[in-house]
């Protein structure tokens, strides 16, 4: 694979001399030249895409996150309560258990989310609305008084200027943020998208696109109409380089196509600190992801390590590996298992302090005789119970 033994040698030279030196990416033959990955943690850039919908990630079904409806459907749930109670490092419980209750509609989903203390009433609550595709549109956050503290909704447009408005509101019916993303207009190949504070104008980005409509460059202005930052998408045959500038980031993505159809995609950005990070993805002919990994190349360290395994039609997921760094060091390993119904049989944890390992933990399901989870218990490499969550139905 020409492209990625070319960039890795380009890459080795780096590391090999001062950080300040200037590095050449060549665009290589017979890799499509794409403009698509920005940092996940370049905030400016993902700001006007930041949603709020609160709690319908925490049910502890034994599936990944976008399996959860099907599996609540499948069993016919309508309403379930979690009862999670902690443990001492010396394996006795401790005396508060909090309890968490979801109620479900028929296709699965949530759509009401409270919880508390066991045994007094609920503390805080969550309710939610759907739109007719499905989409989330509406939820309210409601205190232990049954008053209601903050609404968000979502509505989606499929003709005109705009294709999303997100918008907050605050118990008094203030808007304290609203995100309005625009559709892109097919003459002028460009969209804009705004973010609002306390109703005031924070920021603009102006999107401008290929003719392919993938993104060529999004320019950035503040609330005063001054030109705060641009993210250059645009990778010319000669290459890119990856300077110190004062308010642009640069990043180019090139992809290359194996024998057997696999993908594997490296995107190269730079930051207003001449920070180079590195993504690489690949994916399987089915368009799963096999491996993806983050890197800050200027530091030479890891940012983000995945790894996944499918069984033999490449389409079933079996086991997801993901480990986290900070400033080079790891700090998290989490080792997921699931069988070919997408049910989590076994998943390890690892936490480590400063790169040392400091816990280690794995979680073990119960399942009733309906096939429902009836408890989960998190265990210390000792055997001792660090956390247990009991589950009912109704």
């Amino acid at each position: 694979m020409k492209l990625l033994g070319s960039l890795n040698s380009l890459l080795d030279m780096k590391r090999a001399k001062p950080i300040g030196l200037t590095l050449l990416l060549m665009s290589m033959i017979c890799s499509s030249v794409l403009a698509q990955n920005v940092a996940p943690n370049d905030h400016l850039y993902w700001l006007r895409y930041r949603t709020h919908s609160w709690g319908r990630y925490y049910a502890d079904f034994p599936v990944t996150y976008n399996k959860q409806a099907e599996y609540a459907k499948s069993r016919n749930l309508t309403q379930m309560v979690q009862k999670r109670q902690y443990y001492r490092d010396n394996g006795k419980p401790r005396t508060r258990v909090f309890f968490w209750e979801f109620a479900f509609d028929t296709t699965g989903r949530i759509t009401a989310f409270s919880g508390g203390r066991d045994g007094k009433p609920a503390k805080w609550s969550y309710a939610y609305t759907y739109n007719d595709k499905g989409n989330l549109q509406r939820a309210e956050q409601i205190n232990r008084k049954g008053q209601l503290t903050k609404v968000t909704q979502h509505d989606y447009y499929t003709q005109g200027d705009v294709r999303l408005h997100f918008f907050e509101l605050n118990k008094k019916g203030d808007t304290t943020q609203q995100n309005i993303q625009g559709s892109l207009d097919t003459i002028t190949l460009r969209s804009k998208d705004y973010y609002y504070k306390k109703g005031k104008l924070k920021y603009t980005w102006v999107n401008e696109y290929y003719p392919n409509k993938s993104a060529k460059q999004t320019t950035l202005y503040n609330a005063k109409g001054q030109q705060e930052y641009v993210w250059s998408f645009e990778c010319k045959e000669e290459g890119v380089e990856i300077l110190k500038h004062k308010d642009t980031s640069t990043i180019c993505t090139s992809k290359e196509y194996d024998a057997d159809s696999t993908v594997t995609e490296v995107s190269l950005a730079t930051d207003s600190r001449g920070k180079l990070i590195k993504t690489v993805k690949k994916r399987n002919k089915y368009g799963n992801l096999l491996v993806l990994t983050r890197s800050n190349e200027t530091d030479n360290e890891y940012i983000q390590t995945d790894s996944f395994e499918y069984d033999e039609n490449g389409k079933t997921q079996l086991k997801h590996a993901y480990q986290n760094f900070y400033n080079g060091k790891i700090t998290g390993e989490w080792v997921t298992h699931y069988d070919t119904n997408g049910n989590v049989t076994a998943k390890n944890v690892k936490r480590y302090k400063k790169g040392i390992l400091d816990t280690e933990s794995h979680e073990v399901y119960t399942y009733d005789n309906q096939n429902r989870p009836s408890q989960k218990e998190v265990l210390l490499a000792d055997g001792k119970t660090k956390e247990l969550i009991r589950f009912s139905y109704e």
